[in-house]
């Protein structure tokens, strides 16, 4: 049986001076041996003119090794080679001393995409033997021209805006790159690199691991060396009959411009390397994560079960828990004292509406906990030695991060995968997601897999791999989501044990479209998962409103709402709009989307954008943004179309006349895009003309707007603006002005349905306004003149004086800053635990015992009472104690405050002359300390306070 094996394994038996083709439709590579070397004798696109090898490009083997603490040169000796009935072919080396064998396995494993090899190393001896660096792939190529670049991108795991980028370099004579893969590093390059000359073709090499490695490049006049693996300095012991397992690195030829050859490479990511998604599960799923809409770690079960709600009224079908669910860091399970009856209620709503509960879980960072089940760094439940480093007595862990568990650990790891099984199971989980660094790179640990720091990461990697593997085999039908601190574990290795990856930790309309544009060089659309928090970062763009979800829908949207109860009515409807979008159109494209980077890459001051199409739909989409520009059009031209065919377009937000087009019209001259204000998008589709004319192409029918309903309070106005539908229309562009010919004051807001209210505006002012109905097929505004309304004068506030309308006597603030008057640091209107305020104080805590003071003169004897809300701002995350003084006297003051905590005083002046507001640090330093004194107020004696 063993003879007859072998035969079958190797149907080809080779001698020195024989080759071998493996071959895809993009790449064709002929591999020989000579010298007892590897060789690439031929490198090419099949049926392409320029050869990027053609002669002795010798793929090195591993130079030393280590025997009893001396290295030795290594003598390999070719024994044999063959295709096995997959057509792998591997070719058998040995050396006498140490007695190591060594297997250089070639694999072409789908009908395109690029070529695999990796090496394989067993131990054959009776000593242990430490082994040197063994590159996965090494490559010396011909250097097409002097057109040829180097390109390259930085994962950008933290923020896309700092630590991500997509770069380019002339393939110069000299140029030496060596681009450093290393997952705890966000701006470190993803494991790939593309040479491109012109637009007629190139080449790309990657790596399939995912822990510290580098792809390299040097340069000399007509050729170039590319490298892709361990680093130089890597060192392994391996002991007598163990193989030592070299991660794959692959190579792929292509015709075309550079997102041709990434077509190349998405296609053979999602067809051979990425997991199946589980049969009836769309993909990518659209998920919806909670954590800060219910106050982080202070959430109950009411409140997730009222999100939940949410997340099924706009249509989203996955909800996840994120860090917000447990009692501590470590300790992985519900915490008893928010959540009495555990996830059941929770799990019994998803399911019984059809929904997916996913999960959060860093579950390799440890605790204190001293629970039976928890993950601790010491005590009762703890296990020092699994850890990374050592902790000092009165360590703690962060609310949910802690000590770091290192996967090369026997012990650790089998406590991982029965943990990480327990926690599918018991909460009947179809999604798991992990964060916070389940991949490290150094260790101080004697007794675990690793034997120098420089092999920390391999093997921790390895361990990583394995508690991931068998979770996928122990329950097949779940998803797995791979987030460390957002996207900084980004690779071709991580992306075969996980289904979606998380592409950047700033969740942001920029950095979202930043890390899409970067990463879709090297990994498809379809995995990549942007997140969306509106509101949270205080910039323009943020809203909860299309331009925020569009900046994600390109990759597999993950919605992350922050203050849902602040929503009105038109944002959920946009929200539930997008969703359905993203369902039926975006969604079915993206398994074989071809990504054409179209515009430059997003800086938020130009216009952006990326044009999707696929080939298979005979469709695509064109995502295009206006952030902070000042022209209101431009012509965008398209790529990939053919130029004799016509396509028909058009847009869901009416940026562009809807019709047929040429292909090479698109190409050429582009397609002219309006977009009437800063921060405003659209997503314009596009159809091959072959399926003939979209049924939905027809004009909005004509309407007429209602009379206006507006109204004021103490301190703005606002009006309900209604008009007859138009038929066909499926949204509309309400205009207002204060000026008749609508010149100047213009403010527009797209809405979904028949009605809209605007607030903000200014009591006691006349306006004008006009609606725009938007169809597929045109657009038209209501019949009739424009609307006019005036808003009435504000409400009187009669024996009232907010304290920022007025002079005090002194005011300090802390970290540098000064007091602010009825906004907060970012200019902003001040908020506390969610609530917004027209009016109020803002100041910041010192970071010792000064207080932070506000002296205000009450010695008129008008006022009988002071009243405010106070809390830490919404904008921070600190720790405060408020304090209230009458004539130095402290008359009242609230516990340590933080963020979601609002406490209301109201205290009696009767008698007294000066009244301080005082600010102290919550006792831990003054980071993030924003304190506001919202609607701090005086009132007078019969006065009726309506707050």
């Amino acid at each position: 049986m063993m003879i007859l094996s072998q035969f079958l394994l190797f149907l080809c038996i080779s001698s020195p001076g024989d080759s071998w083709t493996l071959e895809t439709s993009d790449t064709r590579i002929v591999i020989g041996v000579q010298d007892n070397l590897p060789v690439i004798q031929q490198l090419e696109t099949p049926g392409a003119a320029f050869k990027w090898a053609a002669g002795e490009g010798y793929v090195p083997l591993m130079a030393q090794a280590g025997v009893e603490g001396q290295l030795v040169d290594l003598q390999w000796a070719f024994g044999k080679g063959g295709t096995d009935t997959d057509g792998v072919l591997r070719l058998h080396f040995t050396n006498e001393r140490p007695k190591l064998a060594l297997v250089s396995v070639w694999r072409a494993r789908a009908k395109h995409g690029p070529i695999e090899h990796w090496v394989e190393i067993t131990n054959q001896g009776e000593e242990s033997v430490m082994l040197t660096q063994q590159e996965s792939l090494g490559l010396l190529l011909n250097i097409p021209g002097e057109e040829t670049e180097a390109w390259w991108v930085k994962r950008g795991g933290s923020n896309a805006s700092t630590q991500g980028g997509t770069f380019h370099e002339p393939l110069h004579p000299g140029l030496d790159l060596n681009l450093l893969s290393n997952c705890e590093d966000g701006a470190s390059p993803v494991p790939w690199l593309a040479l491109q000359t012109g637009d007629a073709h190139g080449l790309y090499v990657g790596w399939e691991f995912s822990g510290l490695g580098r792809v390299a490049a040097n340069a000399q006049t007509d050729t170039v060396r590319l490298g892709a693996g361990l680093c130089p300095e890597f060192r392994t012991d391996i002991m007598p009959g163990e193989t030592f397992y070299v991660p794959p690195a692959f190579v792929g030829c292509y015709t075309g411009d550079l997102d041709s050859g990434s077509y190349s490479l998405h296609r053979w990511i999602v067809e051979a390397l990425r997991p199946n998604i589980p049969e009836g599960t769309d993909d990518p799923t659209l998920a919806y994560n909670l954590y800060l809409d219910v106050g982080g770690n202070r959430a109950t079960e009411a409140d997730v079960l009222r999100s939940a709600r949410f997340c099924h009224d706009i249509g989203f079908e996955t909800f996840m828990p994120d860090a917000m669910w447990f009692p501590s860091t470590g300790d992985w399970r519900w915490d008893p004292v928010r959540f009495p009856n555990g996830v059941r209620p929770i799990e019994e709503f998803l399911h019984s509406a059809g929904m997916k509960l996913a999960l959060w879980c860093a579950w390799t960072n440890g605790g204190v906990s001293e629970d039976p089940g928890a993950l601790s760094v010491r005590g009762a439940a703890g296990h020092p030695d699994w850890f990374t480093g050592d902790f000092a007595p009165d360590w703690q862990p962060a609310a949910f991060s802690g000590g770091q568990v290192c996967l090369a650990c026997e012990e650790a790891k089998s406590w991982e995968i029965q943990k990480t099984q327990w926690l599918v199971g018991f909460h009947k989980l179809d999604y798991l997601k992990h964060d916070c660094g389940p991949i490290v790179n150094h260790c101080n640990k004697t007794t675990h897999r690793h034997h120098y720091d420089s092999d920390v990461s391999y093997w921790a990697t390895m361990g990583y791999y394995e508690v991931q593997e068998q979770l996928r085999r122990a329950f097949p039908h779940l998803i797995l989501e791979n987030c460390s601190g957002g996207g900084h574990i980004k690779d071709f290795g991580v992306i075969q044990r996980t289904h979606y990856t998380v592409t950047t930790d700033t969740l942001s309309n920029l950095p979202d479209r930043q890390s899409l544009y970067d990463s879709t060089f090297a990994l498809p659309p379809i995995l990549l998962q942007a997140y969306t928090y509106e509101w949270e970062y205080k910039v323009p763009g943020d809203d909860p409103e299309p331009f925020l979800w569009r900046s994600a829908m390109m990759g597999a949207w993950q919605i992350d709402p922050t203050r849902t109860a602040k929503w009105i009515p038109t944002q959920k409807e946009l929200a539930r709009r997008h969703a359905d979008i993203y369902k039926q159109w975006v969604r079915p494209m993206l398994r074989d989307v071809k990504v054409h980077h179209i515009l430059p890459r997003p800086d938020g001051k130009h216009w952006d954008g990326m044009f999707y199409w696929s080939q298979a739909l005979s469709r695509g989409t064109l995502y295009v943004f206006r952030p902070d520009a000042p022209e209101n059009e431009r012509r965008i031209p398209l790529k990939g179309l053919a130029r004799d065919s016509k396509y028909w377009l058009w847009s869901e937000d009416g940026s562009i006349a809807s019709g047929e087009y040429r292909g090479a019209d698109l190409m050429d001259e582009g397609v002219a895009v309006h977009l009437s204000a800063p921060y405003s998008s659209d997503l314009i589709y596009v159809r091959d003309g072959a399926l003939g004319k979209p049924g939905e192409l027809v004009a909005p029918g004509a309407f007429s707007l209602k009379e206006a309903d507006a109204q004021s309070d103490y301190f703005e106005a606002s009006a309900t603006l209604a008009w007859t539908p138009a038929a066909g229309a499926h949204g509309y562009r309400v205009v207002l002005s204060t000026e008749a010919d609508f010149g100047t004051g213009i403010t527009e807001q797209r809405v979904p349905e028949t009605n809209c209210t605007l607030t903000g505006l200014a009591p006691g002012q006349g306006y004008y306004w006009k609606v725009e109905a938007i169809a597929y097929g045109g657009k038209r505004f209501n019949d009739g003149d424009a609307g006019v309304f005036t808003t009435p004068a504000a409400k009187p506030l009669d024996g009232i004086q907010f304290l920022s309308d007025g002079p005090w006597i002194s005011a300090n603030a802390g970290a540098d800053n000064q007091v602010k008057r009825d906004c907060n640091y970012y200019n902003n209107p001040i908020g506390i635990a969610g609530n917004t305020y027209p009016k109020g104080l803002w100041t910041h805590a010192f970071d010792d015992a000064t207080p932070a003071d506000i002296v205000m003169d009450v010695s008129t004897g008008q006022w009988r009472w002071f009243a405010a809300d106070a809390g830490v701002e919404d904008a921070a995350s600190g720790s405060i104690q408020f304090q209230v003084l009458l004539d130095d006297e402290v008359v009242a003051e609230s516990p340590v405050m933080r963020t979601g905590q609002r406490h209301r005083f109201q205290v009696e002046l009767t008698g007294a002359e000066k009244l301080t507001l005082r600010v102290l640090n919550g006792g831990d330093g003054y980071a993030s300390d924003h304190a506001a004194w919202a609607m701090a107020r005086l009132i007078a004696k019969d006065a009726t306070d309506p707050f």
